[in-house]
């Protein structure tokens, strides 16, 4: 084929333009209904919805003094109406609609007036807050109101008692220290007394521990302890380093019997260690000491878990298993009585009774400082805990006090702003624009009318485009054709008026049955058949088609064939049978299968039947133009009996003997049970003929794939195909 029609064969992704306004055409129709029904809906509307009657006021927030919060410095309590994020005006937009506002609003009104019939003042308010809308104009302090009813009267009565509410709404909120300065004044009273009550409560409990100060009491009580601590740990350790020198003392060889003369006999492990190990051992009992001492000092201050508590206690144990480890060598070290290492190096002491009485009397002392230091630090821990104890109450109390001192503080600051408002006659919120004479407001039905239009045609275009997308699974347009699998696209054909139906019919003044055309049903004779060039078009592209795969040999038989009756076979057999005739020196011999191409009578004359067109002589009869046989498939008597896939494969050999050049099939429908995909493997081409807008795509799919199985070549033909888009608009390629 050209390369015109292998471009055709690239499939084209997506809707597309092209897509798109073919289905605005040809759902035309469909659109147009929703644009009735959208019509329909507007007029409605504007039957139904009458406008109501609007009356419009404006107010200007200059600023908004909020003394909740009764701070101390009154300037700090205005705040511009700047609109945006956290703004005020959008606050006060939610006052002017809350429903409080609403029912005050309705209540001076008039319920009835409201609505008539009823006396429900939520109901009233309800009506009020739905027909009130509130307009804040970006980066302005001004606030648009507008009321809407049936009665002008009570549109424009509605706003006005609208804004007196909303002015009350505003002093009660902004404002809620009681409103008036003698309120205001009896609070003030009030919280002078509850801060000389609090500071009374505080005294008590500072008495009742004999503090002045719990942060000067705690500071001072730590640092006390943490001494009293020091001295008792120090005296601890002096009071054992004076009782191991006196057991020392006690126990050597000078003052412990008489002169040591009555040894007994000793082993080598009972023998007296050595001076070095005795030295080690005093080193390491001294190392045990101290650590003991310095983990006692660091439990006051630090956990069990701090670095240094655990770098202590591992120095201890280590010397703790060094000492163990030595009284295991030497047991002896058990009965003497070591000093610590310090000892060892100092000269023995020249008088040893003397010596002992000396160290013995140093005992008795150190013991009743260690008492002293231990009842001191008892008093000061008791002391703490009571502090302790009552420090909440009284900060509980000075928290209450501080709030009172900050309420006292802005209540006085609130009475000096508001004595200062009444001299300069000052007002944060003012009229910009009364509540105007209510008028109907048509733009708002306008709007609505328009959205139901709009959506009407929306509405129309989405079902058109449902319809298109989702209902019809038809084969329509070219693109739909270069999808099916397994097939090669020749032609599209359009639907034309003036039809070119061929008919076969017989001439008696020469005897032979004749093709006219432009004769089909519901069409009028034509000198031209407007189908000529199409069929001349599919001849062209069969033609190159064979040629392209160098197919020379002769006759080549064309099956065409469609998915359903009425797809216009016929009329494509006849045409291309034609045209073929009138190209080359070979004959063309048409086979109707069907029995509508050759009618097995023409004006009550009996066909041809494939016998006699194999003869040379007998087949003058199917002649029904020059180089044309047309013959039914049909049998008669004595003649080749009708094809099927049993005899088809012997009457072959005879269709390729004779000296036609090209064998056109008009095929039935293909289905599972008719005899088109049986012979379909016999034919150098099978044509299926689609009709646009009738042949399913899943039932098209089928059918080729059912040709397929034979491993026969099959191409497509779009016919009657239906231009939907005005060419002007939009230029298609067929």
């Amino acid at each position: 084929m050209s390369s015109e029609q292998n471009e055709l064969d690239t499939p084209q992704e997506g809707l597309g333009v092209a897509g798109i306004y073919y289905v605005l055409f040809r759902r035309k129709w469909v659109i147009l209904g929703g644009f009735l029904l959208g019509l329909v809906a507007a007029a409605g509307l504007y039957k139904v919805r009458a406008p109501l009657f609007q009356s419009t006021a404006k107010i200007m927030v200059k600023y908004v003094r909020d003394t909740r919060g009764l701070n101390v410095d009154p300037a700090s309590q205005d705040r511009a109406p700047i609109t945006g994020s956290g703004s005020v005006l959008p606050t006060e937009g939610e006052l002017l609609t809350s429903l409080d506002v609403a029912q005050e609003t309705a209540e001076a009104v008039g319920i009835q007036r409201i609505i008539p019939g009823t006396t429900n003042p939520a109901a009233a308010g309800f009506f009020v807050k739905s027909h009130v809308k509130v307009t804040i104009a970006p980066q302005l302090d001004v606030i648009t109101l507008q009321a809407q009813h049936n009665s002008p009267e009570v549109a424009q009565d509605i706003l006005k008692q609208l804004i007196k509410a909303y002015l009350q709404k505003h002093d009660a909120v902004h404002g809620g220290l009681g409103g008036t300065a003698e309120a205001l004044s009896k609070q003030r009273d009030q919280y002078r007394t509850a801060i000389t009550n609090a500071d009374a409560a505080i005294k008590v409990l500072k008495d009742s521990v004999g503090v002045f100060s719990i942060e000067e009491f705690k500071k001072t009580s730590a640092d006390e302890e943490s001494k009293l601590r020091q001295a008792l740990n120090s005296t601890e350790a002096d009071l054992a380093q004076k009782q191991a020198m006196l057991n020392q003392l006690r126990s050597s060889p000078a003052t412990s019997g008489k002169g040591g003369t009555n040894r007994t006999a000793v082993g080598p492990r009972d023998e007296p260690p050595p001076p070095a190990v005795a030295r080690e051992y005093a080193s390491v009992l001294a190392s045990i000491e101290k650590a003991q001492q310095y983990a006692a000092q660091l439990a006051l201050t630090l956990t069990p878990s701090s670095p240094l508590t655990q770098a202590n206690s591992n120095r201890l144990d280590a010397a703790e298993k060094r000492r163990e480890q030595l009284e295991k060598e030497y047991p002896a070290l058990l009965e003497t009585p070591v000093t610590p290492a310090a000892a060892l190096i100092a000269p023995p002491p020249v008088n040893p009774e003397l010596d002992i009485r000396t160290q013995a009397a140093l005992i008795p002392g150190l013991e009743a400082r260690l008492q002293t230091l231990t009842r001191m630090l008892n008093d000061v821990q008791s002391k703490a805990k009571a502090v302790e104890a009552v420090e909440p109450q009284v900060a509980k109390l000075r928290r209450e006090r501080d709030r009172f001192e900050t309420l006292l503080t802005s209540i006085d600051a609130a009475l000096q702003q508001r004595q200062l408002e009444q001299q300069m006659g000052t007002a944060n919120i003012q009229g910009v624009q009364s509540p105007s004479i209510a008028v109907r407001d048509l733009m708002d039905l306008y709007k609505k009318m328009a959205l139901a239009l709009l959506f009407g045609i929306a509405l129309g275009i989405g079902f058109a485009f449902f319809l298109e997308l989702v209902v019809d699974q038809t084969l329509r347009r070219p693109q739909d054709m270069q999808k099916l699998p397994g097939t090669d696209y020749f032609l599209t054909i359009p639907s034309l008026h003036s039809s070119s139906d061929h008919l076969l019919t017989f001439d008696e003044t020469h005897g032979k049955a004749v093709v006219k055309k432009g004769q089909g049903p519901n069409t009028a004779p034509k000198p031209d058949d407007v189908m000529q060039p199409y069929h001349e078009a599919l001849r062209d592209r069969l033609v190159n088609y064979f040629e392209v795969r160098q197919m020379n040999h002769k006759p080549k038989m064309i099956a065409l064939t469609s998915c359903h009756e009425g797809a216009g076979v016929s009329s494509v057999a006849v045409g291309l049978a034609a045209s073929l005739s009138e190209i080359g020196d070979g004959n063309v011999l048409l086979v109707d299968m069907r029995g509508s191409a050759a009618h097995a009578f023409f004006d009550g004359k009996a066909a041809c039947d494939l016998e006699q067109a194999l003869g040379d002589e007998a087949r003058i009869g199917a002649l029904v133009q020059q180089r044309l046989y047309v013959v039914s498939g049909r049998a008669t008597q004595g003649s080749i009996e009708r094809l099927s896939p049993r005899n088809f494969g012997e009457v072959v050999p005879k269709l390729k003997a004779s000296d036609y050049e090209y064998i056109i099939f008009d095929m039935p429908p293909v289905s599972q049970t008719s005899v088109t995909p049986k012979v379909a493997r016999f034919m150098d081409m099978n044509l299926m003929v689609i009709e646009a807008g009738k042949t399913s795509k899943e039932v098209a799919t089928r059918a080729s794939a059912l040709l397929a199985e034979s491993r026969a070549a099959v191409g497509t033909i779009l016919n009657k195909r239906r231009r939907f888009v005005p060419q002007w608009l939009l230029q298609e390629f067929d």
